[in-house]
């Protein structure tokens, strides 16, 4: 819109006929001006309201799918930690049975050893008693063994045990045996009297009630029993004398020295060459 001031027309000047005057009008123009601003806040007011629904409707999708996930990872979560938990308490019983299983298994290696030990040892004194053809007409009288039964000397009590053997011959052998302690018996009254040698038999001294002396055996025979040491009576032998009457005629016979070796009194053993050698037909 175009406005022009009017001039008075004066007889000199000429108004063009293409020319228009506009009157102007200010309140109109104040209207379109105010209604434009209008519609662009009603627009504006429209893009923000549509644009906060959709922010407040499209995040929370988003929000509640990216919880969903994040509970579904916890709980994988904890049941891994719950499997673990359980590997690692299966390794550890597993650890300490392996570690029980080999302290046992050391122990029991140990006691095996130690029994091999001892039967190498048997086996190697048997070797040198069982010789074939050994001793008087094939029979053999092993190594007497005395051991005490307790550690206190004072009790003077003993077990003992010696074995016969017939190493060649198949005959059903039968018999007697009989053990003779040799020593010095001191006085044990308040009279002083000197020392004397005396002998005792093992049945006389003996605490398990009578003495087995019967011999009956075709490979072997073990004789044992316990006795019980006289007060003041200090041994220094045993004499063993086997008689048989029944398969063979023979007597074996041999001399065992004692010696008093602190609490536990032994028996001196003989060697091997000894052992045959001691074995004598009477």
């Amino acid at each position: 819109m175009f406005r022009t001031k009017r001039k008075p027309s004066s007889p000199d000047v000429r108004v063009s006929p293409d020319l228009r005057v506009i009157e102007h009008r200010p309140k109109v123009v104040f209207f379109w001006r105010l209604l434009l601003v209008l519609v662009c806040f009603a627009l504006w007011a429209v893009g923000f309201f549509t644009g906060q629904w959709y922010l407040r409707s499209a995040p929370m999708e988003l929000i509640l799918n990216e919880r969903e996930y994040l509970l579904e990872q916890i709980v994988s979560s904890r049941k891994r930690i719950v499997d673990l938990e359980v590997s690692l308490a299966q390794r550890q019983v597993e650890a300490d049975i392996a570690q029980a299983s080999t302290e046992r298994m050391r122990t029991d290696y140990k006691k095996m050893f130690s029994s091999i030990d001892e039967l190498n040892a048997q086996l190697t004194r048997y070797k040198k008693v069982l010789k074939p053809n050994a001793g008087e007409q094939g029979l053999v009288l092993g190594v007497l063994e005395v051991n005490s039964i307790d550690q206190n000397p004072q009790n003077r009590e003993y077990n003992f045990s010696i074995d016969l053997f017939q190493p060649v011959d198949r005959l059903r052998l039968g018999g007697n045996i009989s053990f003779l302690m040799t020593g010095i018996q001191e006085s044990t009254s308040e009279e002083s009297q000197d020392p004397v040698e005396k002998s005792y038999s093992f049945s006389e001294i003996s605490l398990s009630g009578p003495l087995q002396t019967k011999l009956g055996f075709m490979h072997y025979q073990t004789i044992a029993g316990d006795i019980k040491l006289p007060e003041g009576f200090r041994p220094r032998s045993v004499q063993v004398v086997a008689q048989f009457d029944q398969g063979k005629q023979v007597t074996l016979n041999k001399n065992f020295p004692w010696a008093s070796a602190g609490a536990n009194d032994e028996l001196t053993q003989p060697s091997a060459t000894e052992a045959e050698d001691g074995n004598s037909a009477l």
